[in-house]
C-alpha cells in the first residue's frame, strides 16, 4: 500500500511533471498556470492531508478581485477564488464549444478523489498519468 510519501512522488512524477513541462509551477501540492488573464490552479483539497486525495481544477480570471477585493500577483491558493471548478479529468470539456458556466456552491465542490492508502504506487501512477496528460494538453489551450 502507498505512504503519502509515496503518493506524493508519484503525483510529482506524472501529474505535475507534465504541466511544469508546459510553463506552469509547483508550490508544495499544487500546481499553478498563469497566462495572459487567465490563471489556473491544480488543487489538492485534502483535510490536513487525511486520504483521499481530492484533485480539483479551479481556473479564474485574472481581472476578477480576490474574496480581500485585491487584484491578484499570483494564482490564489483559496478555491473559493476560482469561480470554475472541476475535476481534473474533466478539464477537455473546457474547451468545448457546448461548456457553459455552472456554479460551484457550498461545500459540493467537484474533484477526483484518489484513495492511495488501498493502492499501489503502479495503480496510483495508472489512475494519475492520464489526468497529468490530459492536462498538459488542455490548461495551455485555456487562454488561447
Amino acid at each position: 500500500m502507498v505512504t503519502a510519501a509515496a503518493f506524493n512522488e508519484v503525483f510529482d512524477e506524472v501529474v505535475a511533471g507534465p504541466l511544469v513541462a508546459v510553463g506552469a509551477w509547483q508550490q508544495g501540492r499544487r500546481v499553478f498556470y498563469a497566462d495572459g488573464s487567465l490563471m489556473v490552479a491544480l488543487l489538492r483539497v485534502e483535510h490536513r492531508w487525511i486520504p483521499p486525495a481530492e484533485l480539483q481544477l479551479a481556473v479564474r480570471h485574472r481581472l476578477l478581485r480576490t474574496m480581500d477585493d485585491e487584484e491578484p500577483t499570483k494564482p490564489p491558493t483559496n478555491p473559493s477564488e476560482y469561480p470554475i471548478r472541476l475535476r481534473p479529468s474533466e478539464a477537455d470539456s473546457l474547451l468545448s464549444p457546448r461548456w457553459r458556466y455552472s456554479p460551484v456552491v457550498g461545500h459540493g465542490t467537484p474533484t477526483d478523489s484518489i484513495g492511495y492508502p488501498e493502492m499501489t504506487a503502479d495503480q496510483c501512477r495508472v489512475v494519475l498519468k492520464p489526468i497529468g496528460t490530459k492536462l498538459a494538453e488542455v490548461v495551455p489551450q485555456l487562454s488561447g
